[in-house]
């Protein structure tokens, strides 16, 4: 569910780019089979400098679960979950990109971080200051088809709302088909002539934006 990544993250994932980042594109490791009643479960809350640790290792993970057969195995497997700690605390710390994490009552582990999204002001050049973005947003692998992207896009959506924005875009990689399913029933649409190609791990890959406008309510959907 990367988004833009946020994470190309941060760290200098290098790549991607969710705009950055394969997150890029909002990445959505997960989608099928909705199960409606788990986002009951969950506490959405503002992320402390404290969360980076598991916002770090849901990064990782998320990535090596999401883009295998997208992107390099040797890179993949490489990811360091430190380098995403540190840049985590230090943008957390400054609010930049405002982060909002899931805790889930039904882990069995003390309310651990289920899944974590980053939002903020689009960063495509020439966009509207009425446009925010998803930088990113990831849910732990043992944790898909679960709501918890769902929860999380909801909470995202009424922050921008509280930023004056009136739509919110993000990027995915094409190869990407659960997070374009996931993206999809949230009520993005792909935008024309918005696609773009990164360079990752020494392979060209193509990013499509996607966007929608942001209101009260929206579309039903469940990740």
């Amino acid at each position: 569910m990367g988004v833009r990544g946020v994470c190309r993250m941060a760290a200098k994932d290098d790549g991607v780019n969710s705009g950055d980042d394969p997150n890029a594109g909002a990445h959505c490791p997960g989608t099928a089979t909705p199960v409606r009643f788990a986002a009951m479960h969950l506490h959405i809350r503002p992320a402390l400098p404290a969360d980076a640790a598991a916002i770090a290792r849901i990064h990782v993970a998320a990535w090596q679960a999401a883009y295998t057969g997208i992107i390099d195995a040797g890179y993949l497997a490489a990811l360091s979950v430190g380098q995403r700690e540190t840049y985590w605390s230090q943008a957390i710390a400054q609010g930049t990109p405002e982060v909002l994490v899931a805790q889930g009552a039904d882990t069995g582990i003390g309310g651990a971080v289920t899944g974590w999204i980053a939002l903020g002001h689009c960063r495509d050049r020439g966009a509207p200051a009425t446009r925010g973005e998803v930088w990113a947003v990831y849910v732990d692998p043992a944790r898909w088809s679960r709501g918890v992207g769902h929860a999380l896009w909801q909470h995202a959506q009424k922050r921008l709302l509280a930023h004056g924005k009136t739509e919110a875009s993000l990027w995915v990689l094409a190869a990407n088909e659960h997070a374009i399913r996931f993206y999809t029933r949230q009520g993005f649409a792909p935008e024309p002539a918005g696609e773009k190609t990164i360079t990752l791990a020494g392979a060209a890959l193509r990013e499509l934006r996607y966007t929608t406008p942001l209101g009260p309510s929206g579309p039903d959907g469940c990740a």
